[in-house]
C-alpha cells in the first residue's frame, strides 16, 4: 500500500481550488459544484487507464455536461465566431477552459465537441445565455479564473538552459529544482513528484526510445502508448506510481521530451497538473510568439470553412488505393496529394473500397498474410493524414475480425500488420472522433477485414497483392519505415 503523501504536499494538494470571484454584470454560480471550480482535489475519479494523458482527463460533473446547442445554425454559429479569432487566442481560451476543469483537450486553437462543450459549461456557471460564444464579460471572468488557478500551484513557463524546451511547472508543488541525467529535474519537497526534461542523441531515434519506453518489465504495466512520425507519448503505472512520459522530433532530427512520475496517492490532484504541463510543453520553441490580437467585426462574420474528413488508404499499385467504404460514405468529392480521386469500386458486405488516384504514389505494395491474425495477436496499426502516416500498437480481439485501437478521425482504412509487416487486415470502420481526449481517441473496438477478405475483393477486381513469405519479427520503428510509404492519406469534402 502507497505511504501517505507529506502533510505539507497534501495540504497544497487540497487547497488548490480556484474561488469563483464574480465581476459586475456576471451572475455568481449557484454552487460550488456547478461551477466545477476545482483544479486539483475536488474531482478524484481515475480515468480510463486506456485514455492517452491524457489518460488523465477527468471526467466533467453532470451539472457541466449540457446539451450542446439546439441546430445546425447555432452550432455554426458558435463554430465561426471562434474561429475568427486569432490562433493565440483561441488557445488561449482553451487554456484557460482546463484550468477550470472543464477542457481536457488539447490546446491546439482548434474548434471541435470538446470547446463547445466547455464553452457552454463555462456560460452555464456564468449565468448567461449558453450558445457557445464568449462575450468580453464572460472571457475576462475565465481569464480571471484559470490565472488564480495557476497561481495557486506557481505554474510557470520555464525555459530550461539545459535542453533548450520551454514546460510548465508548478513551482508551489515542485519546489527542489535540479538536474537529472539529460536535462533538468523538478521534484516536490518530499521526492514524491518528479518532472523531468531530456535530451537524447544518436545512435537512438524515436521509434527505438518508443521500443524501449513499452518493453514490459516487472511491476510495470504501460496504460497508453502512441508513436506519431515527430512525437510518441507512453503512460502507465508502477504498484505505487503513475507516469507520463513524452518525446518529440524535430525535422533534423533532434529528440526532446520530459516525463513526469508521481505517487498513486496524489493523483486526485496531480493528474489535471500533468495536463496543464504537457499542453505547456514546447519540446523546440520559437523565438517569438505571436500575441494575441482582438476579433475584427469583418472576421467575425466570416462563415466557417467545409469540415474535411479523412480516411486511410493502402497503395496497391500507381494510382490504385485500398480502403474502408464507410470512411468515404457521403463524401462529395476526393483527393489524394492534392489531387482529383474518385471511388472505383466499393462492396458492403466486406466493407472495402478501391480509390483510382491518377498517377499518385510509387511505393511498393505491402505483401499481404497468408492468414487471418490469431486472437490476442499483437499488431501494428498505420494510419494517415495530411502530416504522414502514424502508427499505434493494437491486439486482436476474439474473432480474429476486430481490434482495439486508439484510432482517430481518418482512421478508416487503416492497415494492420503483423509484427513481420504482412498485411493481415484492413480497418473497415469509421472512427468518428467523439470523446477525443488532447486530440487522440480512447481505446475502442474496430471491425477489420481480414485477409481472405482482402483477397476475395481484390481478386473481384483483377486486382492482388504479393504473398508474404518467411520473415523474421521486427520492431514497431522497422515496420513503420518499410510499410509507411504506401499508406497514404485520402482527403474527404463532405
Amino acid at each position: 500500500m502507497p505511504r501517505k503523501p507529506s502533510s505539507k504536499l497534501a495540504s497544497d494538494l487540497a487547497n488548490a481550488t480556484i474561488l469563483a470571484k464574480t465581476p459586475p454584470g456576471i451572475a455568481k454560480p449557484v454552487t460550488e459544484r456547478q461551477a466545477g471550480a476545482t483544479i486539483l482535489g475536488e474531482i478524484t475519479m481515475g480515468l480510463p487507464r486506456h485514455i492517452l494523458l491524457l489518460s488523465l482527463a477527468f471526467a466533467v460533473s453532470p451539472a457541466v455536461a449540457q446539451p450542446e446547442p439546439a441546430g445546425k445554425a447555432a452550432i455554426t454559429a458558435a463554430q465561426s465566431a471562434f474561429e475568427a479569432l486569432p490562433e493565440a487566442e483561441r488557445r488561449a481560451i482553451q487554456d484557460d477552459l482546463s484550468w477550470t476543469g472543464l477542457y481536457n483537450g488539447t490546446t491546439s486553437g482548434n474548434f471541435g465537441g470538446l470547446t463547445l462543450r466547455a464553452i457552454q459549461g463555462f456560460q452555464r456557471q456564468a449565468g448567461v445565455k449558453d450558445d457557445g460564444m464568449l462575450d468580453p464579460a464572460a472571457r475576462k471572468l475565465l481569464a480571471a479564473r484559470a490565472s488564480e488557478a495557476r497561481a495557486r500551484v506557481g505554474f510557470k513557463i520555464i525555459a530550461d538552459p539545459r535542453t533548450g524546451v520551454r514546460i510548465g511547472v508548478p513551482t508551489a508543488l515542485l519546489t527542489k529544482p535540479g538536474t537529472a541525467p539529460s536535462g533538468s529535474r523538478w521534484q516536490s519537497a518530499d521526492g514524491r513528484i518528479t518532472l523531468d526534461t531530456r535530451v537524447e542523441k544518436e545512435p537512438d531515434t524515436l521509434e527505438t526510445l518508443y521500443d524501449k519506453s513499452i518493453k514490459p518489465a516487472a511491476n510495470r504495466k504501460v496504460t497508453y502508448k502512441l508513436l506519431k512520425p515527430d512525437f510518441y507519448v507512453a503512460t502507465g503505472e508502477t504498484a505505487t506510481g503513475k507516469f507520463y512520459t513524452r518525446m518529440a522530433k524535430a525535422e533534423d532530427g533532434r529528440l526532446r521530451g520530459f516525463s513526469v512520475g508521481y505517487d498513486k496517492a496524489l493523483a486526485g490532484g496531480f493528474d489535471r497538473i500533468v495536463i496543464a504541463i504537457a499542453n505547456s510543453f514546447e519540446p523546440f520553441p520559437s523565438a517569438t510568439a505571436p500575441a494575441a490580437q482582438p476579433p475584427t467585426a469583418a472576421a467575425a462574420s466570416q462563415p466557417a470553412a467545409p469540415v474535411e474528413r479523412g480516411a486511410t488508404g493502402v497503395l496497391l499499385a500507381q494510382g490504385q488505393l485500398l480502403t474502408a467504404s464507410a470512411a468515404l460514405s457521403g463524401c462529395k468529392s476526393l483527393t489524394v496529394g492534392g489531387q482529383p480521386a474518385r471511388i472505383a469500386a466499393s462492396d458492403a458486405a466486406s466493407g472495402l473500397a478501391l480509390v483510382a488516384a491518377g498517377t499518385h504514389g510509387k511505393a511498393a505494395a505491402p505483401a499481404l498474410g497468408n492468414a487471418a491474425p490469431a486472437e490476442g495477436a499483437a499488431v501494428v496499426v498505420l494510419s494517415a493524414d495530411s502530416k504522414g502516416a502514424h502508427v499505434l500498437s493494437a491486439h486482436v480481439l476474439p474473432g480474429s475480425a476486430s481490434l482495439k485501437a486508439p484510432l482517430q478521425l481518418g482512421g478508416g482504412g487503416s492497415a494492420v500488420l503483423d509484427r513481420s509487416g504482412a498485411l493481415v487486415g484492413l480497418v473497415t470502420a469509421d472512427p468518428s472522433g467523439k470523446g477525443a481526449v488532447f486530440g487522440v481517441l480512447p481505446q475502442r473496438s474496430y471491425a477489420i477485414a481480414t485477409t481472405a477478405a482482402l483477397s476475395a475483393f481484390l481478386g473481384a477486381n483483377k486486382l492482388a497483392l504479393p504473398a508474404a513469405g518467411a520473415s523474421d519479427e521486427k520492431t514497431t520503428g522497422e515496420i513503420a519505415a518499410a510499410i509507411s510509404p504506401a499508406i497514404v492519406a485520402i482527403k474527404c469534402l463532405p
